[in-house]
């Protein structure tokens, strides 16, 4: 009698308590583009990557929508320290309303492994200038073309491979110039635990909020979690702050 009675109360529940209305629906995805179009800065909050499909969002991005609808992170860390001094950091990020709620998660794994903190550029100059043309899709293929027209004599595959070379782009004393780079052992590992840290937060925010606001049909992942390019973490707050007062002054 009483399993009767339990399948009966459960079937008094409303199916659609917790769902959102097609209206509600259309209501959150205008909102979304009204904040892109009103609030969020292009290369700031989000931007197009050569190289990764859609539309990319950034931390500063996921910042302004969690806070337009009032979403709170909580996040879970884990670490892992390997015993030649290299860090792996993983991180839980989970999204609650302010009503208490949970909306979405998203996990993201850093380490100091990864080519980019683990290794360290030395740059050997060309004395070659990179043309401001090249920035717009910033095709590294391109680069031995640019060496070749303006005299210089190649490496071949063969001497670039045995002397652990690649042809790429670094400032050398303020300009960007197209360099011969070697990547070597970071020394000082220890110095980029913090960078790791923030890193594996910022991957599990962004996915989190991409998640929790269905938006992937309009945002993709952080492009450093792909490509291993990404924006300028620190400097966000000041380059959005720069863009802003730009604006204002016009």
């Amino acid at each position: 009698m009483a399993k009767i009675k339990e399948i009966k109360d459960l079937a008094t529940i409303p199916m659609n308590s917790n769902e959102l209305s097609v209206i509600d629906l259309k209501h959150q995805i205008v909102k979304i583009q009204a904040v892109m179009k009103s609030v969020m800065i292009k290369d700031t909050h989000y931007g197009e990557i050569p190289g990764v499909s859609g539309t990319v969002l950034y931390k500063a991005g996921a910042e302004k929508l969690c806070m337009t609808f009032r979403l709170i992170p909580k996040y879970t860390t884990e670490r892992k320290f390997h015993d030649n001094g290299h860090m792996t950091v993983f991180k839980k990020c989970e999204l609650f309303h302010v009503s208490g709620f949970k909306a979405g998660e998203g996990e993201a794994v850093c380490s100091t492994l990864e080519k980019k903190y683990r290794y360290r550029n030395e740059d050997f100059p060309t004395g070659v200038e990179v043309p401001k043309a090249w920035w717009e899709k910033r095709d590294a293929s391109n680069l031995p073309k640019i060496l070749k027209n303006n005299g210089v004599t190649l490496k071949s595959p063969m001497q670039l491979k045995k002397e652990g070379l690649e042809i790429a782009t670094g400032k050398i004393e303020g300009k960007f110039q197209v360099v011969y780079r070697k990547k070597v052992e970071n020394p000082d590992i220890a110095d980029v635990y913090n960078t790791v840290e923030k890193m594996a937060e910022k991957r599990a925010k962004v996915g989190a909020t991409i998640t929790a606001l269905a938006v992937s049909d309009m945002f993709t992942q952080d492009a450093d979690t792909f490509t291993g390019i990404e924006e300028p973490e620190e400097e966000e707050e000041e380059n959005e702050l720069k863009t802003v007062s730009k604006k204002k002054g016009k």
